[in-house]
Order: C-alpha cells, then sequence, then structure tokens
C-alpha cells in the first residue's frame, strides 16, 4: 500500500513486460550482465544458491527493463530483486510490479544511470551530517581520516543493503523506510556509532577493512532502533541545504525540474512548523 500497488497494475505486466522482444535488442547488453551477476551475487541470498532462485530472478529483472526503453540494469539491482521476491511470495507478476514501484519510490532517477549515481552522491553527504549531529566526536575522526561516506555507502544506499545483510534483515530495514522518509540514511549513520569504539582507534585501512564485512558485525535490532530515534529527534531543516520562500514555486515549474524533482528545496513555511527550527550548518 505504501508503494501505491494495486491488483490492476499486474495487467501492466501481462501485456507488455513479460514480452521479451519489446526492446531485446536495446537491453541485450543489459540482460548479458544480469546473467553474469546473478551467479556471483551476495552470498547471504539463498535465492542465489538455486537453479529456480535465479532463474526467478533473472526473468523479473529483464522483465522489468520491458517496462520501459529507458531502464537501464546496473550492478546491485539483482540483491533488490532478490528481496522483493521474497516479500512478495515469489508471486512473478506482484514481484515486476513491487520492484518497479520500490524503485520509482527511493530511486526517482533510475532511468538515466548517471543520473541516478549523481543523485545518490548529492544525498550521501547526509549521513555525515546526522553524525555531526548526534555523535560529533566520531563524525570529526572520520573526516580526519578522510574516511568520507561517499567512498562507503554508496553502494549501501544504492541497493537498500541488500548486498550486505540477509533477507530477513533487509525486509526489517525496507519496512522503516516505507513510513520514514530517508531512514535508510539515518540506519547508515547508526550502523556507524554501533561500531564507534572500533573506528575511532582506526586509520582509514582499517576503517575500510571494517566496513567490507558487516554481517555480524553490528546490532541490526539496535541501529534500526537508533535510526528511528534519530529521525525522530532530529530538526528536519538540519539536513536541507536550501529552501524556498512563499512565491517562488512558478521558478521551479520548468523542465529540469520536472524532470528531477529531488532538486527543489522545500518551502520556508514547510520548515518553521515543526517544533524546534534550525538552519543547515552549511548555512
Amino acid at each position: 500500500q505504501q508503494l501505491g500497488v494495486t491488483p490492476g497494475l499486474k495487467e501492466m505486466v501481462e501485456i507488455y513486460a513479460l514480452d521479451n522482444s519489446v526492446y531485446g535488442q536495446q537491453h541485450l547488453k543489459c540482460n548479458l550482465q544480469i546473467e553474469n551477476d546473478i551467479p556471483r551475487s551476495n552470498q547471504y541470498h539463498y535465492l542465489f544458491n538455486s537453479f529456480l532462485g535465479r532463474k526467478h530472478i533473472y526473468k523479473l529483472l529483464t522483465s522489468w527493463l520491458n517496462i520501459d526503453k529507458n531502464y537501464s540494469y546496473s550492478q546491485g539491482l539483482d540483491g533488490i530483486a532478490a528481496v522483493i521476491s521474497e516479500i512478495s511470495g515469489f508471486d512473478f507478476e506482484s514481484s515486476v510490479v513491487l520492484f518497479d514501484k520500490f524503485l520509482n519510490k527511493f530511486l526517482p532517477s533510475i532511468k538515466d544511470p548517471t543520473e541516478n549515481l549523481l543523485y545518490v552522491r548529492s544525498h550521501i553527504g547526509r549521513i555525515e551530517l546526522i553524525l555531526s549531529f548526534f555523535e560529533p566526536a566520531l563524525a570529526l575522526h572520520i573526516q580526519r581520516i578522510g574516511f568520507a561516506s561517499n567512498m562507503f555507502a554508496i553502494s549501501w544506499i544504492l541497493t537498500f543493503y541488500s548486498n550486505i545483510f540477509t533477507i530477513d534483515r533487509v525486509i526489517k530495514i525496507w519496512e522503516k523506510m516505507l513510513v520514514i522518509p530517508d531512514f535508510h540514511y539515518y540506519f547508515a549513520a547508526a550502523m556507524l556509532c554501533d561500531l564507534k569504539s572500533k573506528i575511532m582507534l582506526m586509520d582509514f585501512n582499517e576503517c575500510a577493512a571494517c566496513i567490507k564485512n558487516l554481517e555480524g558485525l553490528v546490532d541490526i535490532d539496535h541501529c534500526i532502533q537508533y535510526a528511528v530515534v534519530m529521525a525522530k529527534s532530529l530538526p528536519k531543516s538540519f539536513l536541507v541545504l536550501n529552501y524556498r520562500k512563499e512565491g517562488d514555486d512558478e521558478q521551479f515549474q520548468n523542465e529540469f525540474y520536472t524532470t528531477r524533482p529531488w532538486e527543489i528545496p522545500p518551502r520556508l513555511t514547510d520548515l518553521t512548523t515543526q517544533k524546534n527550527f534550525s538552519i543547515s550548518i552549511f548555512e
């Protein structure tokens, strides 16, 4: 329901998503990449260890590509497809529709791989802002050793943690993502906080090695709880770099902002209605 999925949307899949001839030639390279990725995908996903599981994920991804000629496959989407398959009970049509809705909600620039990466990079700095608010000492240490979030967290956000945790744990994270805006950024910050005692004693290389394998290293349930606390207590405007005043709406009604709605800053009145008002540290 949070993704706007209705039974009628299944008809869309039946009409053209299953027809691999729609954009077959255009997506041929993507299909080959999917074939190469699935066998070597995340070891934590039991689906990748069975022939039927791999076949289901391959069919899901290739059918999703046929929904829109502008869609393109990127590494990591296979992990998301595995989690979606589990959520949908392996109902194929439901899996395709859920997958499409999920990506369009959390990666609005999904139709352009280059724009998609830029979108994530432009938002990834929120992790450091959140850390600077709740754990300034940790944020300062990470800054001093040069361990910027865009060096390790992009894969977390692009795959929504489906490449580092088991499916059951990823689903727990996603449940909060659907109801709490930007929760995946808060969760990333919460994981770093959970590792604070280790990271504070590490240099750049040691941090990089530590972050590579988080399964079993962090307390997922604790991180989720702390991320919820962060999301509720952090002033909304703290993550906002700019805002628009009343009467400025017209200048954002052009083609550029139509294709990049995430670039439209919030209204000042929306920010000031919260109980505690603050301005971004960059201002």
